[in-house]
């Protein structure tokens, strides 16, 4: 991915272990499973965690081809962090909140 205009690439949500000190990648873009056709997709806030840390709620801007060219639409959305399936939830109207 080339790099985004007025922004940064994401690279990954990593957890991190605390005793063993281990870092591990739990998803990137190349491992994101998502049903939407779109050409580009970044997680600009991560919203919430489950207690079983295997669920992640995000807000995401979703880049989607238009005859035109491309328009970008923001979603809040959940992530299995187990098979990093992205299932979208609800349009946002504002990215603020």
């Amino acid at each position: 991915m080339g790099e985004a205009p007025g922004g940064g690439n994401w690279t990954g949500v990593f957890s991190f272990d605390l005793k063993s000190k281990e870092l591990r990648l739990r998803i990137s873009p190349e491992n994101l499973s998502v049903e939407e056709p779109h050409l580009r997709l970044w997680m600009p806030e991560l919203i919430s965690l489950s207690e079983d840390a295997d669920t992640l709620h995000v807000n995401v801007g979703v880049e989607k081809p238009v005859p035109s060219g491309a328009v970008v639409h923001y979603f809040r959305a959940r992530v299995n962090l187990s098979d990093g399936k992205l299932s979208l939830l609800a349009p946002l109207k504002d990215i603020r909140f």
